[in-house]
């Protein structure tokens, strides 16, 4: 069947319409085959025939939140969280196993009991801010992306207590459990108190417990723990 095209412009678009040659046997094919006048347009330039498409819309819960950020913000919270850490699965279990363990160990190592509990004391009081703050920047409460409280629960279970693989090992896993189940009073601790001295709260609970089930463990199985060794 003979056709022809032929080419209109508009500013710089052009566009081309097929017209087919009408006769007695063609009409139908010539209306299936017709672009309808509203598609006669420049890619990207709609007729006025034509409605606009709507504006697709953005959940800004998917786009991240830190764009708006302060560098002393973004900085609190890579401190907060330990770099990558903090948004690791079981963050706080985490940074206690590759922070937790050896700034524990390096204190009892380098610094007197007095000092150990300065430092602790003084690190608790750094952890309180830290959540005090995050928790506000990131508009949540008690967020996993910070572990700082988990350091300082660690800190505390280990204070005076001697540095054996076994004690190091025990001492891990019962703070991590005793924090996790929250035992009295941490839970109303960690309810009651606003900001980060709840957040801090429960885990500095958290280690004392831990502290004096580890002193007792050395005093009735002194050679189970590798003390006698």
């Amino acid at each position: 069947m003979p056709q022809s095209e032929s080419k209109a412009k508009n500013g710089n678009k052009t566009w081309q319409v097929q017209q087919v040659q009408s006769g007695p046997g063609n009409q139908r094919e010539c209306e299936s085959t017709r672009t309808p006048a509203a598609q006669w347009h420049p890619v990207g330039r709609a007729s006025p025939a034509e409605p606009l498409d709507p504006i697709p819309t953005i959940s800004y819960d998917l786009l991240p939140m830190d764009s708006n950020r302060t560098t002393w913000q973004k900085l609190l919270l890579i401190v907060g969280g330990i770099g990558p850490v903090g948004h690791a699965p079981a963050s706080g279990t985490l940074a206690v196993a590759v922070a937790g363990i050896p700034s524990c160990w390096l204190m009892q190592k380098y610094l007197s009991l007095p000092a150990y509990v300065a430092v602790v004391a003084v690190m608790t009081l750094v952890s309180v801010a830290i959540h005090q703050i995050g928790d506000r920047i990131l508009g949540e409460k008690d967020s996993r992306k910070l572990v700082w409280d988990e350091l300082v629960g660690y800190w505390i279970a280990m204070f005076a207590v001697p540095w054996t693989w076994q004690l190091v090992v025990i001492g891990f896993f019962l703070e991590r459990a005793i924090d996790i189940a929250k035992v009295f009073p941490a839970n109303v601790v960690e309810k009651r108190v606003p900001g980060g001295w709840g957040v801090v709260g429960d885990d500095v609970v958290a280690g004392l417990y831990t502290c004096g089930v580890l002193h007792l463990a050395c005093y009735l199985a002194p050679g189970v723990l590798g003390l006698l060794s």
